[in-house]
């Protein structure tokens, strides 16, 4: 009985463990990676990936600095739009007047680094720029029915009603506004397949010159294809509405809470699709007065294809990738800036959060442990930074170890000089000391000797060597003479013992004198000359 309650006990165990494991790789199973799309072709039943990541920059400004009127909805529907896109996959950047100071300068520089720099650098990825803020539209001088128009930043002041009223306010505008022409250049740098560009602005549908494209019936082959859109919650001359309405018509067109939105019920919104609903459905709430403009991009190779939305229902399951280029990036920039993200293999785990949560709360940034584009720039600025830093240190010490073995270097060849010169003292018979390479006390007697001159100089050269090899005879010369005329005085006057007594003694004092001179750096300074030779008499010498 007891054996088999053991093996019932067995076989609940690993049942129980098998719907464990089953109901966690169903899980795995139709999870779908962050950002990824697929889509079905009407003349294929393969599933393809259209899209391996998706990216959003959401900009809302309410308050301005410049004299422009406060706005009401722009940072909330912002806030909506981000949190929308972040559900349905997209990796959302939102700036807000509540945080950041938004100023044209801080626009055009996230501008560039989403189109270029960051996200827009992925080839296989879409792009979605959402910006509800103060727009303009300025006539152009001598052009009919032709104005310029720009998205205006926090810091812009407000422009003349015509360029030609004051030229100098319509400059400084210009100079803090973004024209929206900006965008045919950073639009064709990018890298991404698709980007969808949607100002909810006034007077911004003055940018497109092109009629607005008809949806395409089904999603088709030519979808894939580069496209650059754009999508305005008006024409030029209108002013849009603040009240939320164009923002709560395109959130409903790509969640599906609006069918009609999707017009062949393929379960896709296309961006051309979008820009249709969105005319017909804000142009009725406002009777007229206010229509939304969408088209593409006109260049070669930029207008051939359609942003695609897959709407909740549609989206079909794939087996979740873990690996994730951006989470690598994110891993090992961490690792660099001495943080533990567990590996850097590109898998997120719960290390590489906790890494990501440490920085943020250190950077002050919001602390949720999530992988986003403002954390890769973020960690990207500060380590390039680091680097530059310690690269000028680098410098820095490499200079210093080259300055002191320079240094060492020429410490060494006067070494090597003063042991010659010692040495060729030695030869002619003036010094009697170590050739140790230090010309002090003894060396410098005997270079006195041999050239009769005062060596005043802080470092020898070779010009020094030279010198006294080209007058050296005269030393040993000198001295046998000197030897000899000591020899015959001392035998012709050996009787005045008491003379040469007292000179002897005036001889000490003066060599005493001597002494001093030289130890007052008489030989060696370079400022004042100290002719130490005048207080040893010549015959004491």
């Amino acid at each position: 009985m007891v054996a088999v309650l053991k093996k019932l006990h067995v076989i609940i165990f690993i049942g129980a463990l098998t719907f464990v494991c089953l109901l966690c790789l169903n899980k795995f199973a139709i999870a779908k990676k962050r950002g990824q799309i697929q889509i079905t072709l009407k003349d294929s039943r393969k599933p393809i990936i259209l899209y391996r990541s998706s990216y959003a920059l959401v900009i809302g400004i309410d308050r301005y600095v410049g004299g422009w009127q406060p706005l009401n909805q722009a940072v909330n529907d912002a806030k909506k739009v981000a949190d929308v896109l972040n559900s349905q996959g997209f990796k959302v950047t939102l700036l807000t007047s509540e945080k950041d100071k938004l100023t044209a300068a801080e626009l055009r520089r996230a501008f560039r680094r989403f189109l270029i720099t960051g996200p827009g650098s992925e080839p296989e990825a879409r792009l979605l720029i959402w910006f509800a803020g103060h727009g303009h539209s300025s006539p152009i001088p001598g052009a009919v029915d032709n104005h310029l128009a720009y998205l205006v930043g926090s810091d812009a002041p407000l422009p003349p009603r015509r360029p030609e009223d004051d030229y100098r306010a319509d400059a400084h505008f210009q100079d803090k506004a973004i024209p929206l022409r900006q965008f045919d250049t950073w639009l064709h740098q990018t890298r991404a397949r698709h980007v969808l560009t949607i100002f909810d602005s006034c007077f911004s549908g003055s940018i497109f010159t092109t009629r607005a494209a008809q949806p395409s019936p089904v999603v088709n082959r030519a979808t894939r294809l580069s496209v650059r859109q754009f999508i305005s919650s008006g024409q030029a001359g209108q002013e849009v509405s603040d009240d939320g309405r164009f923002r709560g018509a395109f959130l409903a067109a790509i969640t599906g809470a609006d069918p009609r939105a999707d017009q062949n019920g393929d379960g896709y919104i296309l961006g051309s699709e979008l820009g249709q609903y969105l005319y017909q459905e804000v142009s009725e709430f406002t009777n007229g007065l206010q229509t939304p403009q969408h088209g593409k991009l006109r260049a070669m190779g930029f207008n051939r294809g359609d942003y695609v939305f897959a709407l909740p229902g549609r989206l079909e399951p794939s087996i979740e990738l873990k690996y994730d280029p951006e989470v690598r990036r994110i891993q090992e920039l961490l690792s660099l800036l001495g943080y533990d993200p567990g590996s850097t293999k590109g898998i997120i785990e719960e290390k590489t959060r906790a890494a990501i949560r440490a920085f943020q709360q250190k950077s002050g940034l919001p602390v949720d442990g999530q992988v986003s584009i403002t954390l890769g720039w973020r960690l990207q600025e500060l380590v390039t930074d680091q680097f530059e830093s310690k690269a000028k240190e680098e410098q820095l010490r490499i200079e210093a170890e080259a300055k002191k073995q320079r240094q060492e270097n020429l410490k060494t060849k006067q070494v090597e000089l003063v042991k010659r010169i010692q040495k060729h003292l030695r030869e002619l018979g003036c010094y009697r000391g170590p050739i140790d390479g230090k010309f002090e006390t003894g060396s410098r007697d005997a270079w006195l000797s041999a050239t009769k001159k005062v060596f005043s100089k802080a470092v020898m050269s070779i010009e020094d060597f030279n010198f006294l090899k080209k007058i050296g005879k005269s030393c040993r010369t000198a001295g046998q003479s000197n030897i000899k005329t000591q020899s015959s005085n001392t035998k012709k006057n050996k009787p005045s013992q008491k003379t040469n007594s007292k000179n002897s003694s005036l001889c000490l004092e003066a060599r005493r004198k001597y002494n001093n001179c030289l130890a007052l750096g008489g030989w060696s300074s370079s400022v004042v000359t100290l002719n130490c030779g005048d207080e040893l008499p010549r015959k004491c010498r």
